[in-house]
């Protein structure tokens, strides 16, 4: 475990102490949420128009997009792709790919609409235990456990900002 200071510097103490300060769940999340877009935000304008656009296609397929086909799309080779994300954003084009399937699948689990195994498929994991490994090694359990412990709070959280 690190403190967000060792990570992030100043700017993770202040988020820190707002953290902290949010009186309840949703404003911890309201908080983190907020700093996140204005952290996006900031990155953006200084990436390159390649990077910008290679993370535009991985996100946006929501990690489905082959890294091939998105290094030939910004006129770079997978080798370089991989480098300049890993410089502009701190994830190589792999990992990016599996945040963002990882990202779909949790959406689509709070979401409720389909069972385990199809979201592992839609989300484009190999099998069940692709998904279930790939699940832990994010969220550090399984995705029934996740599911048991995380999305009653968000239902809960959902009737609220409505």
């Amino acid at each position: 475990m690190l403190e967000l200071a060792a990570v992030l510097g100043k700017d993770g103490d202040r988020l820190h102490d707002r953290l902290m300060a949010a009186g309840t769940t949703a404003d911890a999340v309201a908080v983190l949420r907020k700093w996140l877009d204005r952290r996006a935000a900031a990155e953006a304008t200084d990436q390159q128009p390649e990077v910008s656009r290679a993370w535009q296609l991985i996100v946006g397929s929501g990690g489905r997009r082959r890294i091939g086909q998105v290094a030939a799309d910004v006129g770079w080779s997978r080798r370089h792709l991989t480098a300049r994300l890993r410089t502009e954003t701190g994830y190589g084009a792999k990992e990016l790919a599996r945040l963002a399937r990882f990202q779909r699948a949790r959406r689509a689990i709070v979401a409720q609409t389909d069972s385990l195994a199809d979201v592992a498929a839609t989300c484009g994991y190999a099998d069940q235990s692709h998904f279930t490994a790939e699940w832990r090694e994010f969220a550090g359990c399984s995705p029934g456990q996740w599911i048991a412990a995380e999305v009653p709070a968000l239902a809960r959280l959902a009737a609220h900002q409505h």
